[in-house]
């Protein structure tokens, strides 16, 4: 069997100290789950038309920069982990097409924050959010920090309804790490006028336990099946990216699920999606929900 029968661990580089975190975390994952760890360079649309029309001294030191980019981020992934099996991809298309060409249902692509560029520090790069919005299989957004501690605890974020497929990739993970579980729900009162909504002690007494017993009905299927992964839930009033911000502070990784089927003209990723993956301290997956 070569590495391409099977899934994969794959993960997106560029020259970007972003991208050398995100193969660390990548190569930790592929030899935490036993997979090969495929390393990709997508430098662009139509890089090797160069030596067609009479740039072939051009082509050949962007192809030497490119490889040589690739042969560094296999020594990197593989240094301290020998058993690792590697391969590497160099893609003639951008980062964004490149990236979900090769990867598949079964996959786990791996990408860092921000890209290359003058405004890379700013913002989640354009690359992480499109192939967070768009990848057929579990994306990991890494930020610059990284991994967290070993035994740092998975946050799973919970919605009304919540896609069994989200679930159980948080559980699988955390029973990886032998970490626990941390799984967050958040409601509001709907309000015409914001600002304005109020509730009483006993209104959200009340709502709080009908979302605990919510919760519990979504995660008994993934407690029965992962029974070594110790789970606590946290059931919180407000804007629900504030406490999952705040649990990814001391996370190993924060689950969410990301819609794959968008209305027309509506933002790729959700608003809950955008803001933790701007601001959450460690690696984000994004699971797809159809």
């Amino acid at each position: 069997m070569t590495p391409q029968d099977g899934p994969q661990v794959v993960v997106g580089v560029d020259p970007s100290e972003h991208a050398a975190t995100a193969v660390d975390w990548a190569a930790d994952e592929a030899r935490l789950r036993g997979w090969p760890l495929r390393i990709v360079h997508a430098r662009g649309a139509g890089a090797s038309r160069l030596a067609a029309i009479s740039h072939q001294a051009a082509f050949e030191e962007a192809d030497r920069a490119a490889r040589t980019l690739l042969a560094d981020s296999e020594r990197r992934a593989r240094d301290g982990r020998p058993a690792l099996t590697t391969t590497t991809s160099l893609v003639d298309d951008a980062p964004l097409p490149g990236l979900i060409g090769l990867a598949r249902p079964e996959d786990l692509l791996v990408t860092g924050s921000r890209g290359y560029g003058r405004v890379a520090s700013l913002v989640v790069g354009s690359v992480s959010q499109g192939l967070a919005a768009h990848a057929p299989c579990p994306v990991v957004v890494v930020p610059d920090r990284g991994a967290s501690l070993p035994g740092a605890p998975v946050v799973l974020g919970v919605g009304a309804t919540q896609e069994p497929d989200t679930v159980a990739f948080a559980f699988a993970e955390a029973a990886r790490r032998g970490s626990p579980l941390l799984a967050v729900r958040a409601w509001s009162v709907v309000a015409a006028y914001p600002g304005l909504a109020t509730a009483s002690t006993e209104e959200r007494v009340k709502r709080d336990q009908e979302e605990s017993e919510g919760l519990t009905e979504l995660l008994a299927a993934a407690r029965e099946a992962y029974p070594t992964v110790a789970v606590r839930t946290e059931i919180a009033e407000g804007a629900p990216e504030a406490p999952l911000v705040r649990a990814s502070e001391d996370a190993a990784l924060v689950v969410l699920g990301a819609e794959r089927e968008h209305p027309r003209f509506a933002p790729p990723l959700g608003r809950v999606v955008q803001h933790v993956l701007h601001q959450a301290d460690c690696p984000v997956a994004l699971v797809p929900r159809t």
